[in-house]
């Protein structure tokens, strides 16, 4: 599986698009640009969708082997919406949800771990 989504990443790197944009003097300008493929951990489960112990350490580990093998190219969304900013705790934290389902304070919690990783050089690579 892994070597499965290695060589579906390189792939997508490779595939170029005909409308990204930049700018020059205030002014877009069309040109062609590669996909940026990043990974991401695995937010932790909510109370309307419980995990297993079985599932939840599987999702712990997924985390952990991610972070520590692909530095510079993992979005920690799992550490974004949990309760201890961590990617391995087991809970969302209570202000990301609503009747025990992801709210929208959820989806604005990854949404800035995304902006706010791809803005700092967390990112090996920068979004085009």
């Amino acid at each position: 599986m892994e070597n499965g989504l290695a060589f579906l990443k390189t792939q997508l790197n490779w595939y170029y698009t005909d409308d990204s944009q930049i700018y020059i003097n205030q002014q877009p300008i069309t040109q062609n640009s590669n996909i940026t493929v990043y990974l991401a951990t695995i937010s932790p489960f909510t109370a309307a969708h419980p995990g297993t112990a079985t599932q939840e350490a599987a999702r712990e580990q997924v985390n952990n082997y991610l972070l520590d093998n692909y530095p510079g190219q993992v979005i920690d969304f799992a550490a974004a919406v949990s309760t201890d900013g961590t990617a391995t705790s087991s809970t969302v934290k209570a202000a990301d949800l609503s009747d025990g389902k992801p709210s929208d304070a959820y989806y604005a919690d990854l949404a800035g771990r995304y902006v706010n990783d791809a803005d700092s050089g967390a990112l090996v690579y920068p979004p085009n």
